[in-house]
């Protein structure tokens, strides 16, 4: 029930990228929010992170979409599907092994 709005779900996202959603919700008529956990990927040093996507549709034609940097090299991550992880090479060894083991948390 926490996820029912961006309001109350906005700390998760890291202080800066708060702020500049909070500048839009504050500031600007929002058409349309979305938002979810998703996995990104650095296609550069295939680090694999999970970070909270946010999208928002403003004012007459813009649009915010959350987006993350590589912890290690700086590279602009992309977001991924769980379906594509056994294609993704190892981030530390460079071969294709990964293995994806779905778990389910419910409270």
């Amino acid at each position: 029930m926490l996820y029912d709005s961006l309001k109350n779900v906005i700390s998760n996202l890291h202080p800066p990228k708060r702020q500049e959603v909070e500048e839009i919700l504050n500031n600007h008529v929002v058409k349309q929010t979305s938002f979810s956990n998703e996995l990104y990927l650095c296609e550069k040093c295939y680090r694999i992170y999970e970070r909270f996507n946010v999208n928002i549709d403003y004012d007459e034609d813009k649009s915010y979409v959350t987006e993350y940097e590589c912890n290690k090299c700086g590279e602009l991550l992309t977001g991924i599907s769980e379906e594509s992880i056994p294609s993704i090479p190892c981030a530390n060894c460079g071969k294709k092994a990964l293995a994806f083991h779905q778990t389910l948390l419910w409270d």
